[in-house]
């Protein structure tokens, strides 16, 4: 009896006072044993994930049964699974998994791709359903279970036209072509499909606006156990026109570098087996791929296919037909290249059409390219020369040398995608400024911001009516100061104190003359100090100790060593008439110190440099350091 007053198959009602006819229970007879869904029985499987879901595993097993059935009956000598129907090869259970009417059996090793072992119900062991009843070993014969596994597929690239290793090799950069081999390690269902992608791809997958699936989500939707209808890519029918069948329907972006471009198809006419070969050209118009790094995604389905529990969740007899198969095993596979077509010209310094007044001026050239350039050939003037490599695609070319005009540059330069690129650009050099050097009649405390062409004294100090310039030297106590002084024409060192033959930047100097005048001194210019690979060293050191010092004022970026004497030291743009926040303090300058001063040749007197005061190119500055070498 299924139902209070109803006998089976029969919907009359009585009454039958069992316990009274306001006590009436509902109850089910059930005396049929658990049978199982061999088309539903699948390798590649164990466990569901939290929306209930099987979780693809190569070494799990998916038994289907018809009914949910006992968890406590099932252990893991309940089923015996052998690779070959005569149960020799029998492969051991080291874990079971009852979801419902779903056991998984977690096998202790992976199967192979295309494997289809043999399950059955142990002798001895049985499985039971909620009523009892059971399936035992020997009632059932051994099956064998459906491919679930997907094909593991393999991609390799050659034939690029890279000419370095690794990442710049044949197999991972090209400028025109590249040819693509597909692997399986199982038979699949016709040759691979391959698609080429940017690798920043992104496209809108709902039509809600938004780009939300990425070069990843290319390969998972053609990845794992899908029905042969979840093929998303497919073919475009062009108004009035054939479908391509090298274009595929969804649009995507690369980027910022291009949009709305389809995915490019790759065909293969190789016979069938487990090896194919592919060439990638690109395509050209809207469809064509941006330089860049382009992905291979491979994708195919083995010949085997099973029937997903999704297809027969509606209750049917045993022994009536079998759910037909609609799942099949999808493997996928990518590979990245780069892409590259282009060979940019360079950025000299200095730049083209510029006038330049430094005695050795230097030429940089610095490529903005993802693979290694390399300066095939460098002329200046016609005449070939070397120049040297500093890194990072930069190239320095530093002549001892080079004459009062303008100068040819020419270029020929190629990259590890084989691209070549001829450039030619032409700058002026110009006669430096002088440094005007301004003394009034007396003592001046003056420096140079750098170092002269030619430092000799004779050579710096020129005008006649300068006959004396001393020097400090805190490092020798025992002679300090060193005094240079010229009579009739002529420079020399009294014995006492020491030899002042050169002048140098760093240091400040006393200088006397009879009257007023202005010195021309020609300086040397600056480098380029914003690349610490371009030689010479990007800053100039001045030596100091602790007691008085006499410092120079130096210029360290060479902007201000011509006509700048007076001026106030900048380091920076926002430096005008002595104001603004790149105007450099004496407290910025010359770091930690007891006491520093100027000397007032007007008033023949020190002036006090407070922290605050601004710092200017040409004065000669005394300062003292209390118990420690300033910065």
């Amino acid at each position: 009896i299924n139902d209070l007053g109803t006998k089976s198959g029969d919907r009359k009602t009585g009454r039958y006072n069992v316990i009274g006819w306001y006590a009436r229970h509902v109850f089910f007879l059930d005396e049929t044993d658990p049978a199982i869904f061999e088309e539903q029985t699948v390798t590649g499987f164990y466990g569901v994930n939290d929306d209930k879901d099987p979780v693809n595993n190569r070494s799990g097993v998916l038994v289907a049964f018809d009914r949910a059935v006992d968890a406590d009956s099932i252990g893991v000598d309940t089923f015996s699974v052998t690779l070959d129907k005569a149960g020799t090869e029998q492969v051991g259970i080291v874990d079971v998994d009852v979801q419902g009417r779903s056991v998984y059996l977690l096998l202790e090793s992976e199967l192979a791709s295309d494997a289809r072992p043999y399950v059955d119900i142990s002798d001895g062991e049985w499985v039971s359903d909620p009523a009892g009843n059971r399936l035992t070993g020997g009632n059932h014969t051994a099956f064998e279970a459906k491919d679930g596994i997907a094909p593991i597929l393999t991609v390799t690239l050659s034939g690029g036209s890279g000419s370095g290793e690794g990442a710049e090799g044949p197999s991972s950069l090209t400028k025109d072509s590249i040819t693509a081999t597909i692997t399986s390690d199982e038979e699949i269902n016709s040759t691979p499909s391959l698609v080429v992608v940017c690798s920043n791809i992104s496209w809108d997958s709902d039509g809600d606006d938004e780009k939300d699936k990425f070069v990843a989500d290319v390969g998972k939707q053609r990845s794992g156990s899908l029905d042969n209808g979840s093929a998303t890519f497919t073919p475009d029918t062009p108004p009035g026109g054939d479908e391509d069948p090298n274009l595929y329907g969804a649009t995507f972006d690369c980027g910022d570098d291009a949009s709305d471009v389809r995915m490019q198809q790759l065909q293969s006419y190789s016979r069938p087996g487990l090896s194919w070969e592919y060439e990638w050209v690109n395509l050209t118009g809207n469809n064509a791929l941006p330089d860049g790094k382009l992905t291979v995604v491979a994708f195919a389905r083995d010949r085997q296919s099973f029937t997903s529990l999704d297809a027969a969740d509606t209750v049917r007899k045993i022994g009536a037909d079998p759910t037909p198969a609609n799942t099949y095993n999808w493997g996928t596979a990518q590979v990245e290249f780069r892409y590259d077509t282009t060979l940019n010209d360079p950025a000299p310094t200095p730049e083209g059409g510029a006038t330049i007044t430094e005695a050795r001026p230097f030429v940089l050239l610095e490529y903005d390219d993802k693979t290694t350039i390399a300066v095939d050939e460098f002329s200046v003037d016609g005449t070939v020369v070397e120049i040297g490599s500093i890194g990072n695609n930069r190239f320095l070319y530093w002549p001892e040398a080079l004459g009062l005009g303008t100068h040819e540059v020419s270029v020929e330069a190629s990259d590890a995608a084989g691209n070549e690129d001829t450039f030619e650009y032409s700058f002026k050099v110009a006669e430096r400024k002088a440094f005007n050097l301004k003394l009034i009649a007396g003592w001046n405390a003056v420096s140079f911001p750098a170092n002269p062409i030619d430092n000799a004294i004779d050579s710096v100090f020129e005008e006649d009516v300068i006959d004396m310039v001393a020097g400090w030297d805190a490092s020798d106590p025992e002679k300090p100061w060193s005094i240079a002084t010229r009579m009739e024409g002529e420079w020399s060192t009294h014995e006492e104190f020491a030899t002042l033959n050169k002048v140098h930047a760093q240091y400040g100097y006393w200088v006397h003359a009879q009257g007023f005048v202005t010195q021309r001194v020609k300086l040397i210019g600056g480098i380029n100090r914003t690349d610490p690979d371009v030689t010479p060293p990007d800053l100039v050191t001045i030596p100091t100790l602790p007691g008085w010092n006499f410092v120079g004022v130096i210029d360290q970026d060479g902007d201000q060593t011509e006509a700048h004497f007076g001026d106030v030291l900048a380091n920076g743009d926002d430096c005008k008439d002595g104001e603004g926040d790149d105007c450099v303090a004496a407290g910025e300058y010359l770091g930690s110190n007891k006491r520093a001063y100027t000397w007032d040749a007007v008033r023949s007197e020190f002036q006090i440099l407070e922290d605050g005061d601004k710092v200017a190119i040409g004065d000669g500055i005394w300062v003292y350091y209390g118990g420690g070498i300033a910065p």
